[in-house]
């Protein structure tokens, strides 16, 4: 059965998929930072509500609304790592832009304190000293070390069904959010 902190992560990429401030912030911690990628466009540290909403305002302002296919929520005990393909169209170059990216969620008290954006997921796993256990297509399960240093911990990747699926009475298969 899903977590709690991984249904939280779900409904907060909902909110994301709409686009809408006000829900967004809803799940985020008065204190909450937001880190964004270093190098990238943003590469900042945005603290509190108000830095949260000028994260997407900044966004908003570059890219106009991004879309977003979740590819893994990852429960990793102290927090939820998600992998995702975003997507958003540059609003002055009209270029579209498609990248995997990932982001670490730590929360409290059933909201997010801090959320870590990764540009590789294989990065974000080993910032948290973690490993990923797959099955293969035979149903054998291999193990990928992604830290040598810190705590060693063993995560199973959850299916994301896609918003149809988990509005659906029926039982639940992978897809796409």
């Amino acid at each position: 059965m899903p977590s709690e902190r991984l249904e939280v992560v779900r409904r907060l990429r909902d909110a994301w998929c709409r686009f809408v401030p006000d829900e967004i912030v809803a799940f985020y911690s008065l204190d909450a930072e937001i880190v964004s990628p270093t190098g990238e466009m943003f590469g900042h540290v945005y603290r509190g509500h108000e830095g949260l909403r000028r994260y997407i305002s900044e966004f908003a302002a570059a890219f106009g609304v991004p879309s977003f296919e979740v590819e893994e929520l990852i429960d990793a005990g102290a927090c939820v790592v998600e992998i995702v393909q975003v997507s958003a169209r540059g609003r002055h170059s009209g270029a579209e832009v498609r990248r995997r990216i990932a982001s670490v969620y730590s929360l409290r008290a059933g909201l997010v304190f801090k959320h870590v954006i990764y540009l590789d997921w294989a990065e974000a796993l080993a910032a948290w000293g973690c490993h990923l256990v797959r099955p293969d297509s035979h149903g054998q399960v291999r193990q990928r070390r992604l830290a040598e240093d810190g705590p060693r911990r063993t995560l199973t990747t959850h299916p994301t069904p896609s918003r149809s699926q988990r509005d659906s009475p029926g039982p639940t298969t992978r897809g796409r959010s």
